[in-house]
């Protein structure tokens, strides 16, 4: 007699992030770590290199991104982690967006100051506008999250960005304390959508507290919040996360919190 799970498919969780934004090479004991919950899982590491300066400069970069690659090969293996490389056409103006739609998340970390101001410059013009995949900006992989906020503006957005971390986290994150941060809604089809994303939240979690907060100062009303958060906390955002990716003063909030950024378009 078949089981009831045996026709189940457990689909890959496809993680990306670039080797060579904060050097030396990422700590993948860290990406072990956070995602230790998922069955079925590889990592994608990219080159920026590949994708910023000139030609000439990208040539001379080469014997670098060799040696680096080696040394993140190497520890995946003594961590006996699934590892590829995405050794792109750099001709191919969106290569890295292309392949940003074919990834479940795309990883920056660790977070330094020095790191937060050369975000989102280090990518190519547009390049988080246009992903195809979800973001998780994090200070430190090994620390993870303790809290979850999520903001909810009534873009279609923040439902995409709650989906996409509950199919990567949602196993890990179930038990942990959810902090709705709902704007004061306008009209009857806000009320109503308000109403689907509670209900779809209480279902998902055990422990849902909800915050109203005004439209006026939004972004400096959500980190209040999250000052008040069990450290360290998570944000989840729509598209509001590209406003604190382009502002110096919220990037540097975010490191003094420990939070971490958990966006989508």
């Amino acid at each position: 007699m078949k089981s009831k799970n045996s026709n189940l498919i457990t689909l890959t969780k496809h993680i990306f992030f670039p080797a060579d934004f904060n050097l030396p090479s990422p700590e993948l004991r860290g990406y072990q770590r956070l995602f230790s919950h998922l069955d079925q899982k590889s990592f994608c590491a990219f080159f920026l290199n590949d994708f910023m300066g000139t030609e000439a400069s990208r040539s001379l970069w080469q014997g670098d991104k060799y040696t680096l690659q080696e040394a993140i090969q190497a520890s995946a293996k003594s961590l006996t982690i699934d590892i590829s490389f995405f050794n792109p056409d750099t001709r191919i103006p969106k290569a890295l967006v292309h392949q940003s739609r074919f990834s479940d998340l795309l990883v920056i970390s660790p977070l330094d100051a020095e790191a937060m101001q050369k975000l989102p410059g280090a990518f190519p013009d547009k390049f988080f506008e246009q992903s195809g995949c979800s973001v998780l900006l994090c200070p430190e992989l090994e620390m993870g999250f303790e809290e979850v906020l999520v903001l909810f503006d009534y873009d279609l957005s923040c439902v995409n960005a709650l989906k996409s971390f509950l199919n990567v986290f949602g196993r890990m994150a179930s038990h942990k304390r959810i902090t709705l941060l709902t704007v004061t809604p306008g009209e009857g089809t806000e009320i109503a959508l308000e109403k689907y994303f509670v209900n779809f939240l209480q279902r998902t979690f055990s422990n849902v507290g909800i915050t109203p907060i005004r439209r006026a100062g939004l972004m400096d009303l959500v980190f209040a919040q999250v000052k008040q958060a069990k450290r360290p906390p998570v944000l989840i955002t729509g598209r509001h996360g590209l406003n604190i990716l382009y502002n110096q003063s919220f990037k540097e909030q975010m490191l003094a919190l420990d939070m971490s950024l958990f966006f989508s378009n």
